[in-house]
């Protein structure tokens, strides 16, 4: 469906994702600039006494130049590179045009510009990686709801990100600031007796899950379930277990079920792959795990409730 850069090492991805961050707000301020220039060319100036075509766009240049200013120090170069050469196009325009000026006069540079936008475009798809979605491709993600055409540009990562976005809003890290206004009223020690506890029942075995937004008709996300292992970091006070079945192999297999609508339980002895279990979803799920062992130590079962969100956003 698209190119998706490959990256090694969590430093390239953080990068990547603020490259696709900040093209994705600088591009929208960008179009909203373009869409005015080219409105004012094709129609002319608004009124009978025409205007002055720097001062009709001003307020929409101010905008995408905060913008640019916040975003370009992570911006691809050639993409910084083909937004000067549209802006230093649109500002010498701007000199020819004058304070009024007519339809026809402003023909030719309607298409200067729309090759100037052309350019930026090209910049950023080749930079990020990103390829137009075609027609078959098209028909692949009729289920996340989108009104597509076929020159938008979808990465189902940045969609995820855009769906997920919301959850930290007004974020403020509660650990740093606890009182006894954010401090539960139960009992701490009782509380954390009983979470120690769950340690030891589940031999510091837990399921996780991640998703991404499906490409398959009907189905909303892909799920990618896995068991992973809590690491204890050395005996001291108050510590539940220091066992490690997973890193040990002393796992046999793992039973899955997702409820009625898939055809499972699923058994899974991928032992390399942390057990991983890959379906994709309409609806979240609640995940029930039976972790067998081959040690004699009686099967345990864990939960996992698998959620994630619809990606409905425009990207």
């Amino acid at each position: 469906m698209l190119t998706y850069r490959a990256r090694r090492y969590p430093y390239q991805e953080k990068i990547y994702s603020s490259q696709l961050e900040a093209a994705s707000n600088v591009m929208q301020a960008f179009g909203k600039l373009h869409d005015k220039v080219q409105s004012l060319l094709s129609s002319g100036p608004p009124g009978e006494s025409g205007g002055d075509f720097n001062a009709l766009i001003t307020e929409d240049k101010a905008d995408f130049s905060s913008s640019y200013r916040q975003w370009s120090v992570v911006l691809p170069s050639s993409v910084s590179l083909s937004l000067a050469k549209y802006m230093e196009a649109l500002n010498s325009i701007t000199c020819s045009l004058g304070s009024t000026w007519e339809v026809s006069h402003a023909e030719s540079i309607e298409s200067r510009m729309s090759a100037a936008y052309t350019d930026v475009l090209t910049a950023a798809r080749q930079s990020l990686r990103v390829n137009k979605l075609t027609t078959d491709n098209l028909r692949l993600i009729e289920s996340l709801g989108r009104d597509a055409e076929p020159d938008m540009v979808i990465d189902p990562f940045r969609a995820k990100n855009i769906a997920e976005k919301p959850l930290f809003d007004n974020f403020v890290d509660e650990g740093e600031i606890a009182n006894d206004s954010t401090r539960s009223a139960t009992d701490a020690s009782t509380l954390r007796i009983e979470r120690n506890d769950l340690y030891i029942e589940n031999r510091n075995l837990f399921i996780i899950h991640t998703w991404r937004p499906s490409a398959r008709r009907g189905q909303v996300a892909d799920i990618s379930i896995r068991l992973t292992e809590h690491m204890r970091r050395g005996p001291k006070t108050g510590q539940a277990s220091t066992e490690r079945p997973l890193t040990d192999r002393l796992i046999e297999k793992v039973e899955y079920d997702l409820g009625t609508s898939w055809k499972g339980p699923f058994i899974k002895s991928n032992v390399e792959e942390d057990f991983r279990l890959d379906v994709s979803a309409y609806g979240p799920s609640l995940c029930a795990a039976r972790v067998y062992f081959n040690n004699g130590y009686p099967p345990i079962t864990i939960y996992r409730y698998l959620d994630f969100i619809s990606t409905s956003a425009e990207v």
